[in-house]
């Protein structure tokens, strides 16, 4: 077996902290303001469902890119663009935040992982 290269290391990595806090977040959510959320139709119930959908896609590419498929590239690439796009419209619709610039960070060194050579690389893509 040979050994993975770093920059794929980082992306799963990123990936998979990406997908626990989000399906956390998600689950976290329907726990605690189910009810609440419930009563806001029809939109209530699209936040914690949109974040464990989000997250289950995040370990998704975060599995596969451990087990080097190459459809995981597309999916981690398609995870970190949903981020970035999420996070500018959470910073137009809201203001700046400190967890912006996590979230900024962490889409940020996930998609230069994915997109440095030696991932694609190892991916085949």
């Amino acid at each position: 077996m040979t050994s993975r290269p770093l920059a794929l290391l980082l992306a799963v990595v990123v990936l998979a902290v990406e997908g626990v806090g989000a399906a956390g977040f998600g689950i976290l959510l329907v726990g605690l303001a189910g009810e609440l959320l419930a009563e806001i139709r029809p939109f209530g119930a699209l936040l914690p469902a949109s974040a464990i959908v989000f997250g289950v896609a995040a370990l998704v590419a975060a599995a596969g890119t451990w087990a080097r498929r190459s459809w995981s590239w597309l999916v981690g690439a398609v995870v970190q663009a949903v981020l970035l796009l999420g996070v500018v419209v959470a910073g137009l619709s809201g203001g700046a935040h400190l967890a912006l610039l996590a979230a900024v960070a962490l889409g940020g060194f996930g998609s230069l992982a994915l997109f440095h050579r030696d991932t694609r690389r190892a991916l085949g893509v």
